[in-house]
């Protein structure tokens, strides 16, 4: 009843802001950013709708989708920005991790179903495919150490949303090595670390459109496809 509550709360809260950007938009010239964040805002109370009729996963993906467009095209510097995510984006990403959790229902049936041995021999374009992800494993290491040491070198405090990209550049090399034998549990780990490096990007009060559109076509977004790949994939052995 208490989460029932909460997201009866938040979609009449952001769907009202959400359609209040919308009039803005209908009735005076707007920047054109102002109407993703109506639509991402609106868009809420329609996903937890999805969810309440049983749709929970694509409900998920649609709020995380929904607070990654805000923090990407949200104002930036206007307001501190606990502000911000306390009041739009922080509450659809923690609505679509619990709608992401697994029912008990189904958990227990899948405990009850019997597990089925898979044995596979690697093959060519398997390997071709692991030493790419190993590549972009080592790349990503090497870009997020050199900017450790650069910010080290600087002497100065780094902001959170530095400090998010870095720690998202790291982490993709430790989820590839464990996706050998939990493609599941890597897969999951590189999509979560793709989605903290754009969120982190969004976020940055002086970073430029063209360069924001470089790092997420060269990292995030190779990094997000190489998750979604270990998700469809079944482990090497048993």
């Amino acid at each position: 009843m208490v989460l029932t509550a909460l997201a009866v709360a938040l979609g009449a809260y952001h769907g009202l802001v959400g359609l209040l950007g919308l009039i803005l938009v209908r009735t005076g010239p707007e920047p054109w950013d102002v109407l993703i964040m109506s639509v991402a805002l609106a868009s809420t109370p329609a996903a937890l709708t999805l969810a309440a009729w049983g749709a929970r996963r694509l409900a998920a993906a649609w709020l995380a989708l929904a607070a990654l467009a805000w923090a990407v095209f949200g104002y930036r510097g206007v307001w501190p920005e606990w502000a911000y995510a306390a009041l739009y984006y922080a509450p659809q990403l923690v609505a679509a991790l619990v709608l992401s959790r697994r029912r008990p229902g189904a958990a227990s049936a899948l405990a009850a179903t019997p597990a089925t041995p898979h044995v596979s021999s690697p093959t060519p374009a398997r390997l071709v495919g692991w030493g790419l992800a190993l590549a972009l494993g080592v790349g990503h290491a090497t870009l997020g150490l050199w900017l450790v040491v650069r910010v080290a070198g600087e002497g100065r405090w780094a902001p959170w949303w530095w400090m998010g990209g870095v720690a998202s550049l790291l982490s993709t090399l430790p989820a590839v090595v464990s996706a050998r034998r939990r493609p599941t549990f890597g897969g999951r780990w590189l999509v979560g670390a793709a989605y903290l490096g754009v969120l982190a990007a969004g976020r940055a009060l002086y970073l430029e459109d063209a360069r924001w559109a470089f790092g997420f076509l060269v990292w995030w977004l190779p990094q997000c496809l190489l998750g979604v790949l270990f998700l469809r994939r079944r482990p090497a052995g048993s």
